[in-house]
């Protein structure tokens, strides 16, 4: 506005009062925003069917939320403003109750996952033949204690990432793979032989 002002040659005006007054605001605002995203986002990652999260922006989304409301928290409590530390706080504690699942999530939502992979951790969880369906949610997966399988579920991430990256040869051809090995098949079949034009 001032560069306005000074073109239209009107006297200057002095925001340095709006500028401190938006500075002593920002910390709460921080607070009510960061408060607000988390709580809608947790809600929604805990209701919405697993196949379907985005676990990379889930694993961004969480590290936001961690390192913004850890600075709110650290203003308020600095200045000795109990009631809104003790809203940072509480929202602090739960993005750090979530953390430690993270990485579960990004394993288990790797795109490589593959029925033999969802068996091999529905077994560790006490689960037979399992495999995710579109009613099965985070909620329900933490509720079979994920984190207590942590290790096995890290081989496993571990197994599909080499099979992707090729380290590894999946013993099962893809689609693209069995086209090609029938298209090959087709070209190499003995064609019959020809019926005799020969007329009686």
């Amino acid at each position: 506005f001032n560069a306005r002002e000074i073109l239209f040659e009107r006297e200057v005006t002095d925001y340095q009062q709006l500028a401190n007054i938006k500075k002593k605001f920002e910390p709460y605002f921080q607070l009510c925003d960061t408060a607000d995203q988390w709580l809608s986002a947790s809600k929604q990652w805990h209701s919405q069917s697993f196949v379907t999260l985005d676990a990379e922006q889930i694993e961004t989304d969480a590290n936001n939320y961690k390192n913004a409301i850890q600075k709110a928290f650290k203003f308020f409590d600095r200045n000795n403003l109990t009631d809104q530390s003790q809203i940072a706080k509480a929202i602090k504690d739960q993005v750090k109750s979530f953390e430690p699942y993270v990485p579960i999530i990004v394993a288990l939502r790797n795109h490589g996952m593959r029925p033999r992979h969802w068996r091999q951790v529905g077994s560790a969880l006490g689960l037979c033949d399992f495999e995710p369906s579109d009613d099965f949610t985070l909620t329900k997966l933490l509720e079979l204690d994920p984190a207590s399988q942590e290790e096995l579920i890290t081989k496993v991430r571990a197994s599909v990432h080499a099979v992707r990256s090729g380290s590894l040869k999946d013993p099962r051809p893809s689609l693209m793979e069995t086209s090609r090995i029938n298209t090959r098949n087709r070209r190499r079949s003995p064609r019959p032989p020809r019926r005799s034009t020969t007329s009686k």
